[in-house]
């Protein structure tokens, strides 16, 4: 991101501990910012900002506030992470946990907030894998509301469509041996957080 920060005036305020006439960049440290909107370089005329609870943007080329899209500002909800891995050759039945020493199917994978779950990544040490991953929620012998088969593959990464979490269901992803084994496995879990 280029910088092109242009002092409109000059300002000292209460917590402010250092005095500049020409800033550069703002410092949360010593300096009190406030902004309405984003104006974007060699797109003055595309200011994005809030309005009524939405994000949306004005383009004062056609005039009027629109909404990104029609779900408002969910596209815009925090998206957050959660990390899984397993050191070494996975057996038939894993159920993936935080690592290898903490299985996912005695100690559960827990979603920290109201979410829906959009996909995942898998990656593993071998090229010729096969497997069948199960994705469940709430137990391990749950109907599962996913599930996907791979031939000699090491590494994908995988949309899902949208399901549902509160705060405080568990998460379960188990392994199904379908040939040559996975072996030392990272999993990223990706969610959205409801508002």
């Amino acid at each position: 991101m280029v910088d092109k920060v242009k002092p409109l005036k000059f300002e000292k305020t209460p917590d402010g501990t250092e005095v500049d006439m020409l800033p550069t960049e703002s410092d949360p440290t010593e300096d009190y910012s406030a902004v309405k909107g984003i104006a974007f370089e060699n797109s003055d005329s595309l200011l994005i900002y809030p309005s009524s609870n939405e994000i949306g943007y004005q383009d004062t080329s056609s005039g009027g506030f629109k909404k990104f899209n029609s779900i408002g500002s969910a596209a815009f909800a925090a998206r957050y992470t959660i990390m899984l891995q397993h050191n070494g050759s996975v057996r038939n039945g894993t159920f993936f946990g935080y690592n290898e020493l903490i299985p996912g199917d005695s100690t559960p994978v827990i979603v920290p907030i109201n979410s829906t779950f959009k996909g995942f990544t898998f990656s593993n040490k071998s090229s010729s894998a096969d497997y069948t991953l199960y994705l469940r929620k709430n137990s391990t012998i749950a109907t599962p509301f996913f599930s996907v088969s791979k031939v000699n593959t090491q590494y994908f990464a995988q949309t899902v469509s949208d399901t549902s979490f509160s705060q405080g269901d568990q998460f379960y992803m188990s392994y199904q041996d379908d040939g040559n084994n996975a072996s030392d496995v990272g999993i990223t879990l990706f969610f959205q957080a409801a508002f």
